[in-house]
């Protein structure tokens, strides 16, 4: 069959070429509509209950929605006595960060806009949280309110008030008294609640103590996972930061993060990641073919060939699946080095037969019955080892199995068709220039040691092999989510700033609750809030809407217990006080009715839903608000010491949460990071025997179920990737979520120098005769494939870099154990 397809692209190379770019065309039309996905949730993994955990946080709140601005001021030096920073230079980031939220807040891409408390954060507190206090405070600190009615303690904390009113504070702190006179409300967090944010209690803005960066956050109206959306962001924050520099004198740095600019950054950075690789790729093989071939027509046809095979698989990929995530399109880099091995064969083959003597249509038919086995053999393994991956609890390693190993397969149709018609040429001749003759003597030189000491070759095999049995019992795991991301990133920097001077960072957990209504969620709410607070024994800073907000139920529970309490009387005996510290008790009015409503057991005042302030509605995801149907979600976030829970909340803190609050998720990178690890382990193990179980049973149907070839065919793969992966074990290199795909990704390309050589020897008849042969042809596919694999060391992200290195040391290992241990090995045997 291969010999007739031969006989047909050789006797109509012309409608050969011109049906496959038709082909090409019309598929490669489909792949200008590929989209390519860049949100953190295409990127989590299936079968992990840590990351559906935060699936349903980054689905319902959005994640990193809001965009935080940061404002340093340049050159700013901090007093070695006080630690901060001069006051002008202070009065400038805040200055600026007012501005700025001015300008944003026209722009239609931004919702809302805030640099710290608003008028309706205060006007809330005054209203629904001083006032309200003994409502929101835990049960344990309702002997302290009872405390603080006792009529001695009323009369100390009149004169308190007085001499505090009077004094330069008195204003701000006059605004507390009127809703909370008593002073119940002291075990709130009242300037923090709802909104998470530390800030300066005096300006009640968002800034550092030390006064040298100030912050302000804002809701985009656009999709958090738009590219398109977060350029327009960056082109917004870039005009708006220049005119905020021409109007203040003081130098300042802007850092942007959140929201869209994620999306925008990270997509821009992968496409300039593929930039790199891809043409380096490509260059760098074609350069070797040339070098090698001494002409550029068969390695430019050889190309030419791969190039419409990966045209054509983006096509079907757009037709199959719509988009891919980033990280998968970093690896169709690798697909140049792989499908040009296809076409160095066949040109190869075709070009010793037309030295020989052989005219040029018997010659292309020859190459083809003569490598059709080993390379349908060697493209279906390749295609086998990469497929195995849609068995990978992680997406982007499904698409990278998929993209491959249909990627290999329409490579090879692609070099025995547009590429085999290209390098033949009916009245061609060959010329053999000096690399090559230097390449092919080499070669014969290493297959006739081999064949002339095969017991040294095979101690010296069974040495290093014992020296990477030992290496990989040292090869570990990393979960580290970082590996995905390009170590270039522009929001690095912004990021450790808002973690270490903020307290917001990526490693914050959250928990999400959900319920079937308001009142549920606020009764779930407060239960988890207990059970944090229990768990990290009051260690963690832990907001949540129940800080501003309690359900009906417990609400009226609360106000049974206190209607015991003696506010009633204690209402009286404060205006008493009052007037002898010469203080208005009409001024307290508000406090005073508070308390009094408490007497009768009555809520001083319940806020309704369009009171809420922006803080709190982030908190809480009302779909059935939104005109849905749907629950009620809210979030509770926990910001936690370096040394609580370094391997993220535990797991049976999340089976206790779901008990109190049954479908509440905890959401923590960090937990991510060591299920992954888990995952990582178990992907690795199971995809691995996949893939040597596939592509055994491969090269077993090629072999016609004949055991001796086929154990010859896969030695060397086996022998490479123990080699090499054995040493990243001894070096201590662990395997992070995509250089884990070395050993599936190994075995489907290591195996092909064995099966051509194996393949071969069958019609030469001596396994040293069909090495040396096939020579030349395997040394320039393992250069490829090394090029190929090679060009990830150019890219930003780790786990690209780390996979590309490894692959290409196994790849060297397998060509060398080739054509060394597999002469010596049927030398020693003594079948040739």
């Amino acid at each position: 069959m291969m010999r007739q397809l031969g006989r047909f692209v050789g006797g109509a190379p012309k409608w050969v070429l011109a049906g496959g770019i038709v082909l090409t065309a019309l598929l490669g039309w489909q792949a200008t509509k590929l989209r390519l996905a860049t949100d953190l949730i295409s990127l989590l993994p299936d079968g992990s209950p840590a990351a559906t955990d935060y699936r349903l946080f980054l689905e319902k709140f959005g994640g990193f929605e809001k965009v935080f601005v940061l404002i340093e001021a340049e050159g700013a030096e901090k007093d070695p006595e006080t630690g901060k920073i001069d006051a002008e230079k202070t009065a400038a980031v805040m200055e600026a960060a007012e501005r700025l939220a001015e300008i944003l807040a026209e722009s239609p891409l931004v919702r809302d806009v805030r640099t710290g408390l608003e008028p309706a954060d205060v006007a809330f507190f005054e209203n629904f949280v001083l006032r309200r206090a003994p409502l929101l405070l835990p049960d344990a600190a309702l002997a302290d309110v009872a405390r603080k009615l006792e009529p001695a303690a009323i009369e100390a904390r009149a004169a308190e008030m007085a001499g505090s009113l009077r004094s330069p504070a008195g204003e701000v702190r006059a605004t507390l008294l009127v809703g909370d006179p008593l002073g119940l409300a002291d075990q709130l967090d009242l300037m923090s609640a709802g909104i998470g944010m530390p800030m300066d209690l005096m300006t009640s803005t968002f800034l550092t103590p030390e006064g040298d960066l100030s912050l302000l956050m804002f809701s985009p109206t656009v999709a958090e996972i738009d590219p398109e959306s977060g350029r327009q962001m960056e082109a917004t924050l870039a005009a708006a930061f220049e005119q905020v520099r021409q109007e203040l004198p003081q130098p300042l740095i802007f850092h942007a993060l959140g929201g869209p600019l994620y999306a925008a950054q990270d997509e821009r950075l992968f496409r300039e990641d593929f930039a790199y690789t891809m043409p380096t790729s490509a260059i760098t093989c074609v350069l070797l073919l040339v070098i090698v071939f001494g002409s550029l027509r068969i390695p430019l046809a050889s190309f030419a060939g791969v190039a419409c095979g990966m045209v054509a698989t983006a096509g079907l990929i757009t037709i199959l699946l719509g988009e891919l995530s980033a990280v998968s399109l970093g690896f169709a880099a690798v697909l140049v080095g792989l499908g040009i091995d296809y076409g160095i064969h066949l040109g190869s083959r075709y070009r010793q037969q037309v030295l020989a003597g052989k005219p040029p249509l018997a010659a292309i038919e020859d190459s083809f019955a003569y490598k059709g086995a080993g390379l349908w053999s060697s493209a279906l393994t390749t295609a086998s080892g990469f497929i195995v991956l849609g068995f990978a609890h992680f997406r982007p390693l499904r698409e990278v199995g998929l993209v491959v190993g249909l990627g290999i397969v329409m490579m090879v149709i692609g070099s025995l068709t547009i590429g085999a018609s290209l390098w033949y040429s009916p009245g061609g001749r060959e010329r053999s220039p000096a690399i090559w003759r230097f390449l092919d003597k080499s070669i014969q030189r290493l297959v006739g040691f081999a064949q002339r000491r095969p017991r040294p070759v095979l101690i010296a095999t069974a040495l290093l092999t014992a020296g990477g049995l030992w290496g990989l019992t040292g090869l570990g795991l990393s979960g580290d989510l970082a590996a995905l991301r390009p170590t270039n990133h522009p929001i690095f920097k912004a990021e450790e700033l808002l973690a270490k001077r903020f307290g917001v960072g990526l490693d914050t957990s959250t928990v999400v609750i959900e319920a079937p209504d308001l009142e549920q969620l606020l009764e779930r709410a407060g239960e988890a809030k207990a059970l944090l607070a229990e768990a990290t024994a009051g260690r963690a800073s832990i907001v949540s809407p129940t800080d501003w907000l309690i359900a009906a139920p417990r609400a009226e529970e609360r106000l049974l217990r206190l209607k015991e309490l003696p506010f009633a009387s204690a209402a009286e005996v404060l205006a008493a006080s009052l007037e002898r510290h010469n203080l208005s008790p009409r001024a307290f009015a508000p406090g005073l009715d508070a308390l009094r409503a408490f007497g009768r057991g009555e809520d001083p005042g319940a806020p309704a839903r369009e009171d809420w302030p922006s803080g709190l509605g982030e908190l809480i995801r009302d779909e059935k608000a939104a005109g849905q149907p749907g629950k009620v979600y809210a979030a509770l976030q926990l910001r936690l010491p370096d040394d609580l829970w370094p391997k993220g909340p535990p797991d049976e803190l999340a089976a206790r949460l779901r008990e109190k609050a049954p479908g509440a998720a905890m959401a923590s990178a960090i937990r991510i990071g060591a299920e992954l690890k888990r995952l990582a382990a178990e992907d690795l193990r199971n995809l691995s025997l996949l893939a040597l179980l596939v592509v055994a049973t491969v090269v077993m149907v090629s072999f016609r179920g004949k055991v001796a070839p086929s154990a010859l065919s896969l030695a060397p793969v086996l022998l490479g990737a123990c080699w090499s992966l054995g040493l990243c074990g001894a070096l201590g290199q662990p395997l992070d979520l995509l250089s884990l795909t070395v050993v599936p990704t190994l075995l489907g390309i290591g195996i092909d120098n064995g099966l051509h050589v194996i393949h071969g020897a069958r019609s030469s008849g001596s396994v040293a005769e069909a090495a040396r042969q096939a020579g030349v042809a395997m040394f320039l596919n393992s250069g490829a494939t090394v090029f190929s694999f090679g060009s990830l060391i150019l890219s930003s992200i780790p786990g690209l870099r780390i996979g590309g290195i490894l692959i290409s040391a196994g790849v060297i290992a397998c060509f060398f154990a080739t054509v060394l241990v597999l002469p010596a090995v049927a030398a020693l045997r003594g079948r040739e």
